[in-house]
């Protein structure tokens, strides 16, 4: 028996409605989440292509200066980075393709790094690689070191009241008078009165003289020169950025103390001369900047022969001894021109003087290893004021403490006074010089220590979407 019945098709008809919007939805959460997938993917492939890079760092300018820094010029670091890239993307084949994967990506082939280099900037990425040597390298030991020699720097005096004494001492005498008086004697005369007393021998001393004399014995010269072309203190020096931390010591004074110890660790000087080839007297240059090494070694050690004879003047304005005996020099100079005021100048001429020649001692006691204190007393003065006549280095004494600052010490004081960006790309001119030795074809300008990158590409089979990574890498973050 046949019965016909009528089925009612609205469900079926609503379900093959509601099919293709439910397809079109998941569809576009596939797609969605193949493009969120995709993107995380090319920044991994970013991040691990930039690190990468600069994993293949110069491993002797590692060991010879605790830098880390990626060794190639803009061309070949982009192409190191394309290389890995592709690698990243797809590393079980050479030629990897676009659309084979679900996370498939096609890069768009660029120069994508934007490199910070050694010589850019100022040179701030020298200091602060130089700063992350200073923080893993035992830090510990160094901050100890640090603080003793702050400890040192800091002996000083009441410089009130030691004011007020000069003052006193001086007031006594008008400098600026002028004697109109017929004096039956000529300026001539008194000149080579002085010069006799002994004065005379102090200007054989001056400039490239004094080496002559404060040498340690066997000690020979350099006699090198500094090649002018190629540095980076000639050819690359920049400014700083603006609102960048800068070296200058009166602006981050922290920066430039710790930048001037990682300089003394790894820089030489004429006291501990440890290379047979290049330069003798590295922070000598990086102080001095001049092209010749005996020059750079002569400006310093004028410097310090300048700076310990304000200092032993000090001294002396206080030790009365040694003042009378500079006045009855001065009077046995220039006794016979009868005129107080000037015998009177005439003694404060001599304690000048003689505070110079203590200088040179020091310097000669420095250069032989030995220690000067930063303020003298009468157990630690050197020199007789009777051999000014015929100074000469058996005249300069012999170190007699086992306190007080060695050369290096002294060259710390010069580099805190010193420009900061003078010291940071001479610093760099040192480094460049050291690694030619065995590198001739290293320049610092090739050498990055940070780099930002974008990575663009498309996404998908028909390249439709685009895709975008960014990273930056720095040695002196990690």
């Amino acid at each position: 028996m046949y019965i016909d019945r009528k089925v009612s098709g609205q469900i079926t008809v609503f379900l093959s409605l509601l099919l293709p919007v439910l397809l079109g939805m998941i569809g576009s959460f596939l797609e969605a989440a193949r493009l969120r997938g995709t993107e995380a993917m090319l920044q991994m492939y970013t991040s691990s292509a930039l690190e990468s890079v600069f994993a293949g760092y110069s491993r002797e300018l590692m060991e010879l200066y605790g830098l880390m820094f990626a060794i190639g010029s803009e061309e070949e670091l982009n192409r190191k980075f394309l290389e890995y890239l592709d690698y990243e993307r797809d590393p079980g084949k050479e030629f990897p393709a676009a659309g084979d994967s679900f996370f498939s990506v096609d890069i768009k082939k660029d120069d994508y790094l934007k490199e910070l280099r050694m010589s850019e900037q100022g040179g701030t990425q020298l200091v602060d690689s130089a700063l992350a040597f200073l923080k893993y390298n035992n830090p510990g030991a160094f901050a100890v070191s640090l603080l003793e020699q702050l400890e040192t720097l800091g002996l000083g005096m009441d410089s009130a009241s030691e004011a007020e004494g000069w003052k006193k001492e001086f007031e006594g005498t008008d400098w600026s008078k002028t004697e109109e008086v017929e004096t039956g004697y000529s300026n001539q005369e008194v000149q080579d009165s002085l010069l006799e007393s002994g004065l005379g021998q102090l200007e054989r001393f001056a400039g490239k003289g004094i080496w002559n004399l404060v040498k340690p014995d066997g000690a020979v010269l350099s006699g090198r020169n500094i090649p002018e072309d190629g540095l980076p203190s000639a050819d690359y020096r920049t400014a700083l950025p603006e609102g960048a931390e800068g070296l200058d010591l009166l602006k981050n004074p922290v920066r430039t103390l710790l930048f001037d110890e990682y300089v003394l660790l790894r820089a030489n000087c004429c006291t501990d001369q440890v290379q047979e080839d290049g330069l003798q007297y590295e922070i000598e240059y990086i102080l001095a900047g001049k092209k010749d090494e005996e020059e750079n070694l002569y400006a310093i050690l004028n410097r310090i022969a300048g700076f310990r004879s304000g200092l032993n003047l000090m001294y002396l304005m206080q030790d009365e001894g040694k003042k009378a005996q500079a006045g009855g020099a001065a009077a046995l100079a220039l006794g016979w021109t009868g005129n107080p005021a000037l015998i009177s100048a005439a003694k404060y001429l001599i304690l000048a003087g003689w505070s110079y020649a203590e200088a040179l001692s020091d310097v000669h006691i420095l250069l032989q290893g030995g220690r000067v204190p930063l303020l003298k007393s009468a157990d630690t003065w050197n020199f007789a004021l009777e051999n000014l006549v015929s100074l000469g280095s058996e005249d300069l004494g012999e170190d007699k403490t086992l306190e007080g600052l060695k050369y290096q010490d002294y060259l710390r004081i010069l580099l805190a006074l010193a420009d900061g960006q003078d010291k940071c790309y001479r610093m760099m001119d040192v480094i460049q010089l050291r690694m030619q030795q065995t590198d001739s074809t290293f320049r610092a300008a090739d050498c990055t220590g940070a780099a930002g990158c974008t990575v663009r590409g498309t996404a998908g089979r028909r390249g439709q979407s685009e895709v975008t990574a960014e990273d930056y890498f720095s040695y002196a973050r990690r």
